[in-house]
């Protein structure tokens, strides 16, 4: 059963990488989705029906992923992270033209899956779960390519002297019992505006570079993913100015 949903994974998900970016790839491997059962070790795992195909585009030098269907012969159950590298920095790009200050640290989780987490400016390859979108980002549609899946989470962190309400040019309500500023972005916000409809952000506003550096050291506080510092706030607000 397995190989009979590698090999129609792999076709579909050639079929759809030329259908959407017009080259013919060259296939790396191949992986089929298992079942994970919680808590226990299955020696014979279930496949999903699902798998993924690691690719290669020669001509750009970019190694990618696709997640395809194994069960059917077609490309609408298709999705791939070939652009991430386009979409991160229009991201880095936008972030830094809104706040109009650099940021120290970008995170982002985006696309089909959102367990994997990636650093904006981070020259490794992308893991297979990570950015996997359906459909094409042209340079202008950011907004609708990072809402068109259930994960659109960035997280930011920055030194700089202004306030991040004055960075946004927005009231962000009121504190909770953490210290944090959290609320909901208003649906004409320029934040919601720029990275979608769905999109959880976390700014971080550190004292200097100095504290930046000890507290992502020690802690690696930045997590957008429940809005959680970690384990203990108390031994990181020092580092924090906003």
């Amino acid at each position: 059963m397995m190989e009979q949903y590698e090999k129609i994974g792999r076709k579909n998900a050639i079929t759809y990488i030329e259908e959407k970016y017009g080259f013919t790839p060259s296939v790396e491997g191949l992986k089929c989705e298992t079942v994970a059962i919680a808590l226990a070790l299955d020696p014979s795992p279930a496949p999903t029906g699902y798998v993924y195909v690691e690719m290669y585009d020669k001509k750009s030098n970019i190694h990618f992923w696709v997640y395809a269907t194994g069960e059917e012969e077609g490309t609408q159950e298709c999705w791939d992270n070939y652009q991430h590298g386009d979409i991160e920095k229009t991201v880095e790009y936008q972030l830094e033209a809104l706040l109009g200050t650099d940021t120290e640290h970008i995170d982002l989780t985006y696309g089909k899956f959102g367990d994997e987490e990636r650093t904006v400016k981070d020259t490794s390859d992308v893991d297979r779960e990570f950015g996997l979108l359906h459909d094409y980002f042209d340079g202008t549609n950011l907004a609708e390519i990072l809402s068109s899946e259930e994960y659109n989470n960035i997280s930011v962190c920055m030194v700089e002297n202004n306030h991040i309400p004055d960075l946004l040019g927005y009231p962000l309500g009121e504190m909770n019992e953490e210290g944090i500023y959290e609320g909901t972005i208003s649906n004409n916000n320029e934040v919601r505006n720029i990275f979608g409809e769905n999109v959880k952000c976390l700014f971080v506003n550190y004292n200097d570079a100095q504290a930046y550096t000890i507290a992502h050291e020690e802690y690696c506080v930045a997590s957008v993913t429940s809005y959680d510092f970690n384990i203990d706030m108390d031994n990181m607000c020092f580092y924090i100015k906003d």
